[in-house]
């Protein structure tokens, strides 16, 4: 505990004053205080709910406070319960699970997603790295709306190669901002995803992101 093999994403859950950490493969999450002592840990490897297989993003639902976490190994992402407080015997459930836990080109299913971000609908995005796109769901995980060129590395406006991470622009009408990697690029979108904005070209290879 407190302990980490490739840890991945990062997030802060402000209403509880708790860091998250998704620890990649030691196939669980782990909770800090914001001194980054450790509070608690949760999950193992596997596909059953509760379980994971090398998560790699991780972020907080507006709203509800909920968990959301991508789940790449098994092709999913989980979203679990906040609870409130520092009783660490608290469970967290697993509340539903959108995809897996085989790989899928099909829309509101995944192939490897990496970064996953919300926006203040709550509506959450996530980057798929295997297939070249970014997928949008509601606040349920219903699907909404494919981002790119499904299974299609490519360069134009609308295709990414290798889409790491996203985040929201929440300030700036919820634009969404998408590290695509082997582009060696930023790309910024509308914030239901429709429209290409603009890219801000990069040096090198981008893998994470956020908005301070």
């Amino acid at each position: 505990p407190g302990q980490f093999n490739k840890p991945w994403g990062v997030a802060f859950d402000s209403r509880n004053q708790r860091i998250i950490v998704s620890d990649n493969w030691n196939h669980r999450m782990q909770l800090f205080d914001k001194s980054m002592e450790h509070f608690f840990s949760f999950g193992s490897f596997g596909d059953t709910p509760g379980q994971f297989n090398s998560p790699s993003g991780v972020c907080l639902q507006p709203a509800t406070n909920n968990i959301i976490f991508s789940d790449t190994g098994n092709h999913r992402i989980q979203v679990f319960s906040n609870p409130d407080g520092d009783d660490d015997c608290k469970e967290f459930q697993s509340l539903y699970i959108v995809g897996g836990p085989q790989s899928s080109q099909d829309p509101g299913k995944f192939y490897r997603p990496m970064g996953v971000t919300c926006n203040n609908r709550g509506h959450i995005i996530a980057a798929e790295y295997n297939n070249h796109r970014v997928q949008i769901l509601d606040e349920k995980g219903r699907f909404i709306r494919l981002m790119g060129t499904t299974g299609q590395r490519g360069s134009a406006n609308h295709q990414f190669h290798f889409p790491y991470d996203v985040c929201v622009d929440r300030n700036n009408h919820n634009q969404i901002l998408v590290a695509d990697n082997c582009n060696k690029r930023i790309s910024v979108y509308s914030g239901d995803g429709s429209q290409f904005i603009r890219e801000i070209p990069l040096g090198d290879y981008p893998t994470c992101l956020t908005i301070d």
